[in-house]
């Protein structure tokens, strides 16, 4: 065979190992090409400290170990998650900005506030779901409401005068409030707040009767002896807490909790997108990433759906909350 033959073949094997290489990267991962080139921005909508912060912020770590990409975590709250959720869907749809969606506001802002300029459907493309958090009804454990019947016969007796913190208007925790309302008959008054935080230092400093958030948000506080679980929204005890008892349990038919994962802005190529989205699935796996999420406490709350699977979940969710809410409430 002539040399030139020879160099010839030899350069197009070491090309496409190359090419093999740059494609699928140290990390396993399909690259779409000529991306990812620059750091990703990851923008959560509510307040540092909360649980979707600290999901986002374990997540990007890991996927940033695994990827070699640099993603970097800002927190755009407002407005019950309005503002940050305002920007996710104006970004341009290039997959360098990734935003944390949840339920329900992502879900209900659409049905229920006049001036959103996003929808679910066709704003947004889930990459993923990480954490499925369960409601939870908490007090402070010098509360005179040592159990959730204590809790309901006080409201009963004095309606609308117990206050019931948690966050955004029609989130989870708002409907949690109101699915309450409807199983006990009981009436509180809703405090709503900019994120698990703030809510959880209300609630710590005597400023609101009640909380709830999901459980991951409260688990280490109830452990310290600092408060106290009346009721888990979820379909079994949480694992944290085996002795906080379910409604199911306590004779209610609430299930209620928090969907927590990420999203882009629609019209990202969808080669970019899917990157993402195998990136999110491949982080949940490692067994570091799983190391840290016992060390900040969402390691009982890991529930991945990829992208597809998660938007689907969230489109019959949508649909639910359209019978669920006041009529009076959705935006005609």
């Amino acid at each position: 065979m002539p040399i030139r033959l020879i160099l010839k073949n030899l350069f197009l094997f070491f090309a496409t190992i190359t090419v093999i290489a740059v494609t699928y990267g140290s990390s396993g991962l399909l690259y779409a090409a000529g991306y990812p080139s620059k750091n990703i921005m990851i923008s959560v909508h509510s307040k540092p400290g909360g649980g979707t912060d600290t999901m986002a912020r374990v997540i990007a770590k890991h996927a940033e170990r695994i990827s070699g990409t640099h993603f970097i975590v800002e927190n755009n709250p407002g407005a019950g998650g309005q503002m940050g959720y305002t920007k996710l869907a104006t970004a341009k749809p290039d997959g360098y900005f990734v935003g944390a969606i949840t339920t329900l506001s992502i879900t209900t802002h659409e049905l229920t506030r006049k001036g959103v300029v996003y929808s679910l459907k066709n704003s947004f493309r889930p990459i993923g779901r990480v954490v499925l958090d369960p409601s939870v009804v908490v007090v402070r454990t010098d509360s005179p409401y040592k159990t959730l019947d204590d809790l309901i016969k006080a409201a009963k007796k004095n309606p609308g005068k117990i206050t019931w913190g948690g966050t955004f208007l029609f989130g989870t925790h708002h409907v949690h409030y109101i699915m309450f309302m409807r199983a006990t008959g009981a009436k509180l008054q809703y405090i709503p707040f900019d994120g698990s935080a703030d809510s959880r230092a209300a609630l710590l400093g005597g400023h609101i009767d009640v909380g709830s958030a999901g459980a991951s948000t409260y688990a280490q506080l109830v452990k310290e002896g600092k408060l106290r679980i009346l009721a888990v929204g979820g379909g079994n005890r949480y694992p944290e807490l085996p002795d906080a008892k379910t409604y199911k349990e306590l004779g209610f038919d609430i299930q209620i909790g928090s969907n927590r994962g990420f999203a882009v802005p629609a019209g990202t190529p969808e080669k970019r997108a899917q990157w993402l989205d195998d990136l999110i699935g491949k982080v949940i796996q490692d067994p570091e990433f799983i190391k840290d999420a016992e060390r900040v406490g969402i390691a009982n709350t890991l529930s991945y759906l990829p992208g597809k699977e998660f938007a689907s979940y969230l489109y019959q969710l949508q649909d639910l909350m359209k019978e669920i809410l006041p009529k009076d409430k959705l935006v005609q």
